[in-house]
């Protein structure tokens, strides 16, 4: 595949997946969640449940994202010495795990104050495979190496943000394997 042009579909891919992230950032929660409720204790005890559901599915990826991370930093310091040559294998097991993450965080049950957090989340990680496959296809390349010194990280002012919301909203990972 000639390199311009796989440059130009990374970019592409980056640029459109960045650009529905920030899209649906600030998008106002489902009208579903700003009904108001004839029985507010029973609306209290459902958003209860839905919180503890939700911190209980979520929590444990914060782990598994933690366990990424120096990964992901390794590789990065691969492309930034240049060649990418031998991290193969790497890419591609770092990419299965970012799967496996990211079909746990597609079950995540809906939260109404985690909802951001999880999409934010969801679209990093997309990001990120999407980058580690492109640089499998041929990571001898030095446009490999660049890309994987450049690959995004998984935290982004969108991400504090909404995670501030979701703590202000009651997550908690406390006592949570």
């Amino acid at each position: 595949m000639d390199t311009t042009f796989r440059r130009i579909v990374a970019v592409a891919l980056l640029a459109a997946t960045s650009l529905l992230a920030s899209c649906g950032a600030d998008a106002a929660p489902p009208a579903s969640d700003s009904l108001p409720s004839a029985n507010a204790s029973v609306d209290a005890a459902v958003n209860e449940a839905q919180r503890v559901a939700y911190n209980e599915a979520i929590c444990p990826l914060f782990t598994a994202l933690v366990d990424l991370d120096p990964r992901l930093a390794a590789l990065r310091e691969v492309g930034a010495g240049g060649d990418a040559s031998g991290s193969a294998a790497e890419l591609d097991a770092v990419a299965a795990s970012m799967v496996s993450v990211l079909d746990a965080l597609e079950a995540v049950p809906h939260w109404a104050p985690g909802t951001e957090l999880r999409f934010n989340l969801i679209s990093s990680l997309h990001v990120i495979r999407t980058q580690l496959l492109i640089i499998a296809e041929d990571p001898s390349t030095a446009e490999s190496a660049e890309l994987l010194a450049i690959l995004p990280y998984v935290a982004s002012e969108a991400m504090d943000r909404s995670m501030n919301r979701a703590i202000e909203g009651g997550m908690s990972c406390e006592g949570i394997e």
